[in-house]
């Protein structure tokens, strides 16, 4: 045997659950699913003027739902044997085990991982990091004390279908602003460092300066003073 033929090949490693999640978060906020990302967007837009506009709650909107789900499943299971047409079935409608197993799984390792990000940083006392944290919650404070949880998760689903695939489709411009950004932040750094240093050089030749004149016009008059009365003592 041939030590290609000896040597196997490693087995691909097996999706996580929390990596399928990703994966399918990804398409549809990507658009790859086109027809799932345009239902979750209209179904989202739908929901957000019906509680926040509309004044209705999530009870009575969820009551049409079912009874407008009822209503048309009633009418067409009647309708259905008179057209030729099967009649619907709730058989793929089941939610298996695993896949329930799968989403806890995927909702508990992105807690998990959360959290250990929140206590890793807060233990290793990286004052910038923890800094920048705060400052950060501080942000999403203020956010959300400017609007209602359900107007900022909408503005949040909104932004989740708009500025990946902005970014994806110009993502070459985006990059040249973002590196010409960069070079006017590193230009006006330095000329704020020789301004600083400029302005520091000035202050320095302003206080000697003003030490010399005072030395000349107070101190000395005041030396000759003093000695002039010790001779006269």
């Amino acid at each position: 045997m041939s030590a290609s033929a000896s040597t196997s090949t490693p087995a691909p490693a097996p999706d996580t659950p929390q990596s399928l999640l990703k994966d399918s978060m990804r398409e549809i906020f990507l658009w790859r699913r086109k027809k799932l990302s345009f239902s979750v967007l209209a179904i989202s837009t739908v929901m957000w003027v019906l509680l926040e506009i509309y004044q209705y709650t999530f009870v009575t909107v969820a009551s049409w739902v079912a009874i407008l789900t009822v209503a048309s499943l009633f009418v067409w299971a009647h309708l259905a044997p008179l057209l030729g047409r099967d009649v619907p079935s709730c058989s793929g409608l089941e939610v298996s085990e695993q896949s329930a197993v799968e989403i806890a799984d995927a909702v508990q390792s992105w807690v998990e991982d959360s959290v250990r990000y929140l206590f890793h940083v807060a233990v290793e006392r990286n004052w910038l990091v923890v800094a920048q944290i705060i400052t950060a919650l501080l942000i999403l404070s203020f956010i959300g004390s400017c609007f209602d949880f359900l107007t900022l998760l909408y503005i949040g689903i909104l932004m989740g279908f708009t500025l990946p695939v902005l970014y994806f489709k110009y993502q070459d411009r985006i990059q040249a602003c973002v590196e010409r950004v960069k070079m006017c932040g590193r230009k006006s750094s330095e000329r704020v460092k020789m301004d600083g240093r400029k302005l520091s050089e000035r202050v320095k030749m302003d206080g000697r300066k003003l030490s010399e004149m005072v030395d000349e016009k107070i101190l000395r008059k005041i030396k000759k003073k003093v000695s002039k009365e010790k001779k006269t003592e």
